[in-house]
């Protein structure tokens, strides 16, 4: 089809025509609706150059699909008991190299779609009968619940509706009247809600979605009144299910990074986290707003380079954090507090792109990464929200140990955007190699300032959780508590998996063994690990010769001393006590997350050693041991750390360190022992050291590879 007509025209004039109408298609944004989820309520989807966004209207299904889960129970819906519908994201494809970027799942209990989000919190009006409570749910509607009103709690829901209006930018403004699906520069998707109860208590939601032409970014804009006469307070989170890998999943490529302040030093920590897919094991946990270095943070893949940054203009109170088989989540909290008449606004900023490997500061609209090489070149790579030309320029300054290197540079390059990263380097002394920086710069693209930076950083030519990995795979045992299923297989428990996740991860070949285990062949072990409170004194015997013969062997509380006081293996005299802080863990979403790691007992650095060098102990970082064992050392051995109240490191002398992590030689071998388990030693309810696991990862790698002794027998 000739779209010029018959006339034929210069070759450089017909490419001019046909770049100038590709470009003008590009600067819009199309709407449609499609029934995205097949219950017979369409979707509405917006589209531009760059992203295909899903979004909820909603309205409840016409007809729900009838599917049931593995226990044969029908599969909730998503117009449930907690995500708010209206508005809810559903789906978000970055179009340039067909990311999709959330899971698409139903299990038992979720839906796993999208970017759901809620009031985590229910505000109790009155209390019914004892112990029961008329509650207001914002973006819900009204229901009775028990207790503290969790949301599983909820019976006679009564939904309030959402109204949605559908808006195209024209001249500047936001217009409703526009002709439907007409595509504009930009569109907004408005939703509104109101609830009014007869208790006095009562609020009107909204919430804007904006996407513009030419943009990789989402402008999600909400608000909540106090329209009643009682004053009330919640919780409101938001976040993806993330599944950035092959199929859509979780992968060994897919990684996230929350900026972490570790509080001594002031330095903000911003490495790639990278997570793991596994089960019964998992993550869970909160990151309190003292430790973060910022309101925002990144999914990515290390494959493709594909990122995506989701970041709030208002303080986070605090994040939750887990993991499944399946996928992971970071959940910013805000914590809302009104009176009578009183509005709470706030921006939830989301932007794709591709070519990052990481993060270290963001701006309104672009990510600015930095990575520091052995030569002394500072490697910048920014990453706009928008197409553009113009030069980029770096300016400021990097900062340390009294010295102070000036930054003024602009690239050679003049094209931009989100799939085309703006890359430049700088000349730094080599002297700050593995030094702590104040990095202070300014990022301008086409003459507009998009990012500032003000902060230290760690420059490190390698990451600070780079884990070692053994090429020859030497083998390794693990001794947990376990029970068998109905034909006798062990069935591996979270601390078993944990410690089969990070041992493969260091190269090891994995065996499990129950604690009563008797038939152990010891040909070939590197390592043992005893993770269960007791062992058959043959198999202790057993596990003697190998570390005397050169082997290592790693033991963790809780264990029974009395099994164990026979032996000279271990490298504690007896077993003290123990502390067990399950009791005062926060419940799901609830502002008790807030300063929960000041209730806990965090470990501190007693002597440097190749195990736990470089990682951020407390007072830098907290770690939330929820259970240990207080015990006595032997005499000769190395306490390489220590446990103490997080109150000790605010100049209360009521708590005393306990040790830790104590290390000693048996034989020509290495025995370590651990006074918490794994797992940290809580329930489910243990946050497992921040960034989703990564420094956990580091230290039990490290631990491990160095107590199997492995360099010295090569």
């Amino acid at each position: 089809m000739n779209l010029l007509g018959t006339q034929k025209l210069p070759c450089t004039i017909t490419t001019l025509i046909l770049l100038i109408m590709e470009t003008l298609s590009f600067a819009q944004v199309t709407i449609s609706m499609v029934d995205l989820d097949e219950d017979g309520e369409p979707e509405v989807v917006l589209e531009n150059e760059y992203l295909k966004v899903g979004v909820l209207t909603g309205k409840a299904p016409q007809n729900p699909p009838e599917k049931l889960n593995a226990n044969g129970k029908p599969i909730p819906s998503k117009y449930a008991r907690r995500f708010n519908w209206g508005g809810w994201i559903w789906e978000v494809h970055y179009k340039p190299t067909g990311r999709e970027w959330f899971v698409h799942e139903n299990t038992n209990s979720e839906n796993w779609f999208g970017i759901p989000e809620c009031f985590e919190e229910a505000i109790r009006m009155k209390e019914l009968e004892p112990g029961k409570y008329a509650v207001l749910v914002p973006g819900i509607g009204t229901a009775t619940g028990l207790g503290q009103c969790f949301r599983w709690s909820f019976t006679e829901i009564e939904y309030a509706p959402w109204e949605m209006h559908l808006e195209c930018e024209i001249d500047g403004a936001w217009r409703e009247e526009s002709p439907a699906f007409d595509p504009a520069p930009a569109w907004r998707l408005r939703f509104v809600q109101k609830i009014d109860t007869p208790y006095g208590y009562g609020c009107a939601c909204e919430k804007s979605i904006v996407m513009r032409a030419g943009s990789s970014r989402l402008e999600i804009q909400r608000s909540i009144q106090n329209t009643g006469s009682q004053p009330w307070r919640t919780t409101w989170f938001t976040h993806g299910f993330w599944g950035q890998g092959e199929n859509n999943k979780l992968d060994s490529d897919c990684w996230s990074t929350i900026p972490i302040r570790h509080f001594t030093s002031q330095t903000i920590d911003t490495e790639r986290a990278f997570l793991a897919n596994f089960l019964p094991g998992n993550y869970w946990g909160p990151i309190t707003a003292e430790e973060l270095g910022g309101n925002w943070h990144v999914a990515g893949n290390a494959k493709t380079a594909d990122i995506f940054l989701t970041a709030l203009d208002k303080p986070i109170a605090f994040f939750r954090n887990w993991t499944t088989a399946q996928t992971y989540s970071c959940e910013p909290f805000l914590a809302i507090d009104l009176k009578p008449g009183e509005t709470f606004s706030w921006l939830d900023m989301r932007m794709a792109g591709n070519g990052l490997q990481g993060v270290k500061a963001v701006g309104d609209n672009a990510m600015l990464d930095w990575q520091i090489s052995e030569d002394g070149l500072l490697h910048f790579a920014i990453l706009p929200g928008f197409k553009g030309n113009g030069k980029a320029t770096i300016t400021g300054a990097v900062s340390a140990d009294g010295m102070q290197t000036p930054i003024a540079i602009e690239s050679e390059n003049s094209q931009y955007g989100p799939d085309a990263p703006v890359r430049m380097s700088a000349i730094i002394p080599q002297e700050y190699i593995g030094k702590t920086a104040k990095i202070a710069l300014t990022v301008q693209l086409g003459g507009k300032t998009l990012v500032k930076v003000e902060e230290n950083y760690r420059l490190a030519v390698k990451p600070r959780t780079e884990i070692p990995v053994l090429q020859n795979h030497p083998k390794a045992v693990v001794f947990t508590e376990m029970r068998q299923d109905k034909e006798g297989k062990l069935l591996l428990t979270p601390v078993a998996k944990f410690w089969e996740l990070y041992l493969e991860a260091a190269g090891f070949q994995v065996q499990h063994f129950n604690w009563d285990a008797e038939a152990v062949d010891w040909e070939g072990v590197s390592l043992a690990i005893v993770a269960g409170r007791r062992m058959k004194p043959a198999t202790l015997r057993g596990l003697e010769v190998l570390v005397r013969n050169g082997a290592g062997a790693i033991f963790q509380a809780p264990l029974d001393f009395h099994s164990f006081e026979l032996s000279n293996l271990l490298p504690i005299e007896e077993v003290l006590g123990e502390v067990n802080l399950a009791s005062t863990s926060p419940r799901d979403g609830t502002r008790e997350f807030v300063g929960v790691n000041r209730k806990r007992y965090h470990l501190s650095l007693n002597e440097n050693h190749p195990v736990v060098d470089d990682l951020p102990w407390a007072p830098e970082t907290y770690q939330g041991i929820g259970y240990f064992q207080m015990v006595r050392s032997k005499e000769n051995t190395h306490t390489l750390l220590s446990f103490n109240h997080a109150d000790a490191f605010r100049g209360s002398s009521t708590f005393h360190a306990s040790p830790a992590l104590i290390i000693d030689t048996y034989g020509k071998g290495r025995v370590a022992y651990l006074a918490t388990s794994i797992t940290w030693g809580a329930p489910a309810n243990c946050a497992i050291w921040s960034r989703l696991g990564e420094y956990h990862r580091a230290f039990f790698t490290r631990l491990a590879v160095w107590t199997a002794n492995w360099e010295q027998k090569r």
